[in-house]
């Protein structure tokens, strides 16, 4: 009976988690599609691609691409049917943001398990995305449409071109994610009914940090390991 009990507790949980990360992409898409209808809403690019890199991360390849799938279907829905028509509605458009960021969500999935979570890679690999959307008729892209307003981003995407501001606000997206899932990590949270912890494992816990953030770049998953043992 408690082994039931256990699997039917396991089994709402993993529900909620997946409802959970499915209306995030519904957020998410949300966000990119007002980012890149308004300039208003700009800033809400450097955020909104979070659920969508927190499922290469976590998830399985197939259960990413599908999570891909989804976000993009979306922002199909959010940024054609918008006032200002972003997105043309057409079946083209809808197979494009279906296809791609299930692509993207697969491979990217697919080189984390292999490498870990790397910003820098998954930056490079969403140029790879905006090249296979350009049929949309987006004349910036998609993020770097976003930034069309900003004057610093706007000029830097005349020097050296719309993709590296894609790739900017990709790199900025998943680095994001990467310090959150560290902080997460480092600082779980502590019941107010417990003595504070001692301050020795504090500073370590700070210093454990500051020195993940230095190697953020470097794609791995994991904290570092202890260091080994000096043999007697």
């Amino acid at each position: 009976m408690s082994v039931k009990h256990n699997n039917q507790r396991s089994r709402a949980r993993r529900f909620i988690k997946a409802t959970a990360l499915a209306i995030s992409f519904v957020f998410s898409a949300l966000m990119m599609a007002m980012a890149l209808g308004s300039a208003s809403y700009s800033w809400l690019a450097w955020f909104g691609l979070l659920p969508l890199f927190l499922a290469i991360r976590i998830l399985r390849p197939t259960a990413a691409a599908l999570a891909g799938a989804f976000w993009g279907v979306c922002f199909y829905f959010f940024s054609s049917t918008d006032a200002t028509g972003v997105i043309s509605p057409t079946l083209q458009s809808l197979a494009l943001l279906t296809i791609v960021p299930a692509f993207y969500a697969y491979f990217g999935t697919l080189f984390t398990r292999r490498i870990g979570f790397n910003p820098l890679l998954l930056a490079f690999g969403w140029i790879v995305l905006e090249f296979a959307l350009k049929p949309l008729g987006l004349q910036q892209g998609l993020l770097a449409g976003t930034q069309i307003q900003n004057s610093f981003l706007h000029w830097i995407s005349h020097l050296l071109g719309y993709l590296f501001v894609a790739f900017l606000v990709a790199c900025v997206n998943a680095s994001l994610l990467v310090v959150l899932c560290i902080a997460r990590l480092r600082f779980p949270s502590w019941n107010s009914s417990r003595i504070s912890p001692h301050p020795d494992i504090c500073h370590l816990l700070q210093s454990s940090l500051n020195l993940r953030l230095i190697s953020i770049f470097q794609g791995y998953p994991r904290p570092p390991p202890l260091p080994s043992r000096v043999p007697a």
